[in-house]
């Protein structure tokens, strides 16, 4: 639970960053640190889109922190 949490925290972060405007300044700050041409764009913000994002982050990141315990439980029996 703790991954998919923090996968949904994490892309929160993100969506506030888009809603301010300081999406695009990061992501060019980003891709020049790695002596790359920024290629995205980021869009407009939009709350519905906000959500799915977040709520889909926190889903994949419980399937793969389950997936992780999963394999370590399996594997370490002991």
């Amino acid at each position: 639970m703790s991954v998919g949490e923090f996968c949904a925290a994490v892309n929160a972060v993100w969506a506030v960053l888009v809603w301010i405007g300081w999406g695009q300044p990061l992501l060019n700050f980003v891709f020049n640190l790695h002596f790359a041409k920024p290629y995205f764009t980021v869009g407009p913000f939009n709350l519905i889109t906000g959500i799915i994002l977040i709520i889909v982050a926190g889903l994949a990141g419980y399937a793969l922190g389950w997936l992780f315990a999963w394999f370590w439980n399996r594997n370490n029996k002991g």
